[in-house]
C-alpha cells in the first residue's frame, strides 16, 4: 500500500533529513525589501516549513511567523528548535496542515510575506496553493519562492 503524502514527509524528517535555503544574508536582503516597498508589520507565513529554521530566523528579526508542514514530525522538530533558541509565543506558531487543502479556518488572518521553501515543486495543485497565497497576502506584500524547479 502507497504512504499517504503526510506519511512521506514524516518519514523524510524522521530520518534527519533537512532542507536549508535561507540565510540570515538573504532575509536581510528580503527585509529590506520589504521595508523598501513599505511593509512595516512583517506577518509571514511560512508554507511548507519543514523543521522550522526559517521560520526562526524570521522570527528572530522581529517578524510574526506562521509555519505551517504536512508534517507532524518536523513541527515537532521544529517546536524543540524554537524551544532550545528561546523563540516563541508570540512570535512564531506551528500549524500542522495539508498545503493542498488549506481553507480560511486553517489559517486566519493575512500576512505581509509568504515564504515557500522548496515546496512548490511537491505541490499537485500549485495554481490552488499561489491563489490561496494571494487571497491572503496584504499589499503592499511579497511572495518569496524558492524551488528546485
Amino acid at each position: 500500500m502507497e504512504k499517504s503524502v503526510r506519511d512521506r514527509w514524516d518519514t523524510v524528517f524522521a530520518e534527519g533529513r533537512d532542507f536549508t535555503v535561507l540565510n540570515e544574508f538573504l532575509l536581510q536582503e528580503v527585509l529590506k525589501e520589504a521595508a523598501r516597498r513599505g511593509i512595516t508589520q512583517k506577518r509571514v507565513l511560512d508554507l511548507g516549513c519543514g523543521t522550522g529554521q526559517s521560520s526562526l530566523l524570521f522570527a528572530r528579526y522581529g517578524c510574526t511567523v506562521s509555519a505551517v508542514d504536512i508534517s507532524s514530525v518536523a513541527l515537532e522538530k521544529a517546536r524543540a528548535r524554537a524551544t532550545a533558541e528561546a523563540v516563541g509565543d508570540p512570535s512564531l506558531r506551528f500549524i500542522e496542515a495539508d498545503l493542498e487543502n488549506l481553507t480560511d479556518t486553517t489559517l486566519s488572518g493575512d500576512f505581509d510575506l509568504i515564504h515557500l521553501k522548496l515546496v512548490l515543486a511537491f505541490i499537485k495543485n500549485k495554481d490552488g496553493l499561489l491563489a490561496y497565497s494571494a487571497d491572503h497576502l496584504v499589499q503592499p506584500g511579497m511572495v518569496m519562492i524558492t524551488s528546485p524547479i
